[in-house]
């Protein structure tokens, strides 16, 4: 999940508490009020829980219900714990029919409850939650090696090339290296020189794939 300011996730989780059927303190009274780490919890109750209902038919039909009353059991249990009320409650009595073998109708039944509660809460969270961050792209290290050697040298000889050079290729470094990165990128921005070689040689030694052959 995209990573949110303070004021950005407390907007989200007022969003949150629209939901309905839906107790935002519940989670974040677990999580001590930890904005960041309700919203992580609940981009990972969407990234595991979503096939939960393909399972559960997969199961069924199969004749496996101590699998289904298991992944049942699961599903009441972090329903619970991320405030989700409605969908604690149909899990939970999915659960107990299924312990208490009931007809396949009852089950029917319950099980069109259960789903119908697990994708209204899919949709409310999707939507109130910001998207998710893409993956980060792969490091083409050998390209990144020639470009940190190549500005080591300018570092040396030709600081005024290396400050252009950074105003082209910042980003990627930033990209790629992360705080180091940054570091690197505003010392050489500031025309700290001793600074940026400083953090040039932290870098190589933080990335073994950077290292001078």
């Amino acid at each position: 999940m995209t990573q949110l300011s303070p004021a950005a996730g407390a907007a989200v989780v007022e969003a949150l508490r629209r939901l309905p059927d839906f107790d935002v303190n519940v989670g974040l009274n677990l999580l001590r009020n930890r904005y960041d780490k309700y919203l992580h919890l609940l981009a990972m109750f969407i990234e595991h829980h979503s096939g939960d209902i393909d399972r559960l038919r997969g199961q069924l039909a199969a004749g496996e219900h101590d699998d289904a009353r298991l992944l049942a059991h699961s599903l009441k249990g972090v329903a619970g714990s991320i405030g989700a009320t409605a969908l604690h409650h149909d899990a939970a009595a999915f659960e107990t029919a299924l312990k208490e073998e009931a007809s396949p109708a009852t089950l029917e039944f319950l099980l069109a409850t259960l789903v119908a509660s697990h994708e209204a809460l899919l949709a409310g969270l999707q939507q109130a939650l910001p998207p998710a961050a893409p993956p980060p792209a792969a490091v083409d290290w050998p390209l990144l090696r020639q470009l940190l050697d190549e500005l080591a040298v300018q570092l040396e000889t030709d600081e005024m090339g290396a400050y252009e050079r950074c105003n082209e290729d910042g980003g990627k470094i930033r990209e790629a290296l992360g705080k180091d990165g940054a570091r690197l990128v505003e010392a050489i921005e500031t025309f700290a020189f001793l600074e940026a070689q400083e953090a040039l040689a932290t870098i190589r030694r933080a990335f073994p794939q950077l290292a001078r052959g």
